[in-house]
């Protein structure tokens, strides 16, 4: 479905001729298809979300280094780039929600100290797939089991 979406966009942005929407979209098509060819089969929509979430991640690395090297200009188009992958992702929970399914979850799993990080973790991690920056979740996780 969520590839679906991406290939209409792309017709639309072409339609329109929204350049540079277009030219990210294809990217990110072009991820896609390089993940698939890799697993040899059709990515399901949580797939495709990981494929995203790595292209995000790898454009907020490169804002920082430009950033650093002030590179205004390549900020701005790598600033657009996740605009574009931030439409296509999950809503990502706020802290209050996330503070709200850390407390939950360790209460389900009993969870006393922090050599029980690796199942609340795991727990956590199918839950929040897509929703949530794991590593702020996991210092998060870490802030609650150290006070245990």
């Amino acid at each position: 479905m969520l590839k679906d979406k991406l290939q209409s966009d792309q017709r639309d942005a072409l339609k329109s001729g929204d350049k540079i929407r277009l030219g990210i979209i294809r990217l990110i098509l072009n991820d896609i298809k390089n993940k698939q060819i890799q697993t040899g089969k059709e990515l399901t929509d949580a797939e495709i979300v990981s494929v995203l979430q790595t292209m995000k991640k790898q454009r907020q690395a490169s804002i920082e280094l430009f950033l650093k090297g002030d590179r205004t200009d390549l900020v701005e188009i790598e600033e657009f780039e996740v605009k574009v992958l931030d439409h296509y992702l999950p809503a990502q929970l706020d802290e209050q929600e996330l503070e709200t399914l850390i407390k939950e979850t360790l209460v389900r799993l009993n969870a006393q100290g922090p050599q029980d990080m690796g199942p609340v973790m795991a727990s956590l991690k199918t839950t929040l797939a897509g929703k949530a920056d794991m590593k702020r979740v996991s210092e998060l996780l870490r802030q609650h089991l150290s006070s245990s």
